[in-house]
């Protein structure tokens, strides 16, 4: 109903597949490093993000760890792409800085971790990249809500989730959460 009255975006659905196989026996710090430190799974994502840029799309990239949102940043760098990073290491005064820049359109790409999942209002935003496994439903929903403000709220009439799916047994069930949020929020 909110969706059809433009209070909130619809959402298409996409996903990365990443081919390597990982160990399902660490624990989820290293699992996440590795996953941050996996060059061919990097350069598919930020391939994602410069397709997005040349579309004029902004886009708010969740990290892996604080080296990987480092990581993305500086290839984005490297591609002369518009973009800045959010950690917990960044001051609240430099946060609302680059928000607002982002909000202006001044940076196409905004890469966090753990910092913009819940609490945050970004209606410009067209594009989410979700590169690390969420395994639960709430923090899923908080960072997919990012894209959910619809034109009558100040955002777009439909945005896109991407999800970098890996191949890591013990997640099997994530393909299950993005189906649900699929299935609930619409979109192809």
């Amino acid at each position: 109903y909110l969706q059809k009255k433009g209070f909130l975006a619809h959402i298409d659905m996409d996903i990365l597949r990443n081919v390597r196989t990982y160990n399902e026996q660490q624990n989820e710090n290293q699992l996440l490093k590795e996953l941050a430190e996996d060059s061919d799974r990097n350069k598919l994502i930020v391939d994602t993000i410069c397709a997005a840029a040349e579309n004029k799309k902004q886009v708010l990239v969740f990290a892996c760890t604080v080296d990987h949102a480092f990581v993305i940043d500086l290839l984005c760098k490297q591609k002369k792409l518009k973009v800045d990073f959010i950690t917990g290491k960044v001051l609240q005064e430099e946060r609302l800085v680059i928000l607002e820049k982002f909000r202006n359109r001044e940076i196409n790409v905004v890469i966090n971790h753990e910092i913009l999942s819940t609490g945050v209002d970004i209606p410009t935003l067209d594009q989410l990249i979700i590169t690390r496994p969420v395994k639960s439903d709430i923090l899923y929903s908080q960072i997919a809500g990012r894209a959910l403000r619809g034109p009558k709220n100040g955002g777009n009439e439909c945005n896109t989730i991407i999800n970098v799916v890996d191949n890591i047994s013990r997640y099997e069930s994530l393909q299950e959460l993005y189906d649900s949020f699929k299935k609930t929020w619409g979109g192809s």
